[in-house]
């Protein structure tokens, strides 16, 4: 029913008509019709209690599954859809600058002598050369830069840790159909679907938001989780990875 609910949403849409997806898509939205038939209804029911019972060593695998397959699909959407895998938005640039120094080993650069003819949007040009964001977006993307990779390959793998993260949390609160459920809503949600490519800070906050949550869920009672836990927060959204200014 949540399938069905999710694909009547679409229907729904007026910039997304029903008759606008092709017919295979049409299938699979009157797909979740078939478990109104008993015999279906029965099999289903089966399929989820054996989720429900997955093993707790076995939710690893399905996370790392469920990482790749939202990958995969945003990808593949993306550029079904015609996105420009480009860095949009100003705070991309500022970003990428911050990775590309910390790349080299440089938070910062010394102040160009021509200073005033530089200056733009989050970036600070005096007293010294560097972007205006704390520094943690940009570690995590630094990699990328050293490799010389495009912009968008560090975001999109953190955006499927996010995803499989998110799977593992409430898996462990509810039960892994739910969490399997949490994460097909997240890759179908229109913001994750605008911000998987972005070197910004969103998905980095969900990451590391979901670690501090996962650290006290799993290890409830024990000092060590607690620590890592402790540790995680040290680097949360607020304090490490966005602009608490406004950005």
């Amino acid at each position: 029913m949540l399938l069905l609910a999710w694909g009547l949403r679409l229907a729904l849409l007026p910039e997304h008509p029903f008759h606008a997806y092709p017919w295979p898509v049409r299938i699979g939205m009157l797909a979740p019709l078939l478990a109104l038939l008993p015999p279906v209804a029965r099999a289903v029911s089966r399929a989820v209690e054996r989720v429900r019972r997955m093993p707790r060593r076995a939710r690893g695998w399905v996370a790392l599954a469920v990482a790749v397959l939202s990958m995969t699909y945003l990808f593949a959407s993306g550029v079904g859809q015609g996105v420009r895998l480009v860095p949009t938005v100003k705070d991309e640039y500022s970003y990428l600058l911050q990775a590309r120094m910390l790349s080299t080993g440089r938070l910062w650069l010394p102040r160009h002598p021509l200073a005033d003819f530089f200056e733009t949007t989050a970036v600070m040009t005096d007293p010294v050369y560097a972007s205006v964001y704390p520094p943690g977006t940009a570690l995590l993307l630094a990699p990328g830069a050293a490799l010389d990779w495009p912009h968008w390959v560090i975001p999109m793998l953190l955006t499927g840790a996010a995803i499989a993260m998110l799977f593992l949390v409430v898996a462990a609160l509810a039960d892994p159909w739910c969490g399997l459920a949490a994460a097909l809503m997240a890759v179908g949600s229109g913001m994750l679907q605008a911000v998987w490519h972005d070197a910004m800070a969103q998905v980095t906050a969900m990451l590391f938001g979901l670690l501090i949550v996962w650290c006290f869920v799993h290890c409830a009672g024990r000092k060590r989780g607690i620590g890592w836990a402790d540790r995680f927060d040290l680097v949360n959204p607020g304090t490490f990875f966005e602009d608490t200014a406004g950005g």
